[in-house]
């Protein structure tokens, strides 16, 4: 999707599309250990084992890997349910961990997509307490953000290119 919409800009404006047009929003947990995280994100992916989300808006195009897609749009929907932390972090659905791993797991995405400028986080779901939420928005906040805005303002867009273009599509 972010390819697509960046040439389109750049056919409509005649200029790159800024980062601040482009946004990107997923589930995010980040705790002091790696169990702790795990533990917390796995209530967090309640949200997506319990398939809350209205149908129309199920199957966005891009969401999902294409064969999973393809699936959906024949009426088995059990792979997005089946897919484990694991899979739902390699995929970019879920960033979760320390804060030094929240950060190289979103640096990743953000160089994978070519860059954008806005991160929505979903941080609470499920069977988190106020207590967890709290403290994985806290270093979130304290730890992870700051590093974002300077990876943002860093962004260098003949890099970004490179770096899409040498970064293959992973079906998970």
């Amino acid at each position: 999707i972010f390819d697509a919409y960046r040439a389109a800009y750049l056919a409509a404006h005649q200029v790159a599309a800024p980062l601040d047009r482009l946004a990107y929003c997923a589930l995010i947990y980040v705790a002091d250990t790696p169990a702790l995280a795990r533990e917390g994100a796995q209530k967090l992916m309640w949200y997506m084992h319990s398939n809350k989300v209205a149908t129309q808006y199920q199957n966005p195009p891009g969401y999902h890997p294409p064969a999973i897609s393809a699936q959906m749009l024949r009426g088995n929907a059990s792979k997005r349910n089946e897919a484990t932390l694991d899979d739902q972090i390699a995929r970019g659905n879920v960033f979760a961990g320390t804060p030094d791993q929240v950060y190289q797991q979103i640096k990743s995405f953000w160089e994978y997509s070519g860059g954008f400028g806005h991160l929505l986080m979903m941080g609470q779901a499920g069977f988190l307490t106020p207590e967890e939420t709290k403290r994985s928005m806290y270093l979130f906040g304290q730890e992870v953000f700051p590093r974002l805005k300077a990876l943002n303002a860093g962004y260098d867009e003949g890099r970004m290119q490179e770096l899409r273009a040498a970064t293959p599509d992973v079906a998970i």
